[in-house]
């Protein structure tokens, strides 16, 4: 292969190879959008429980200190 040729074969590949950051560049990002958002989706789903259970502890405390002040 000739100078010509090796140098066509260089700028090619160094296209590709810009090309294939580009596209691990914008996977990444995706990646980490989707981390983020299954993050704060977790931290949501969580904080929906403790408001779920929040009540039911209400309940007991509420009832603890009904039996303790009946003497039951």
């Amino acid at each position: 292969m000739d100078k010509e040729g090796v140098d066509s074969l260089a700028q090619i590949m160094r296209r590709q190879r810009a090309r294939f950051l580009n596209e691990f560049r914008q996977a990444e990002e995706g990646l980490e959008t989707i981390a983020e958002d299954r993050e704060s989706e977790l931290e949501e789903h969580a904080q929906e429980e403790q408001s779920a259970r929040f009540p039911a502890s209400l309940d007991d405390r509420t009832l603890s200190a009904v039996k303790r002040s009946t003497g039951r």
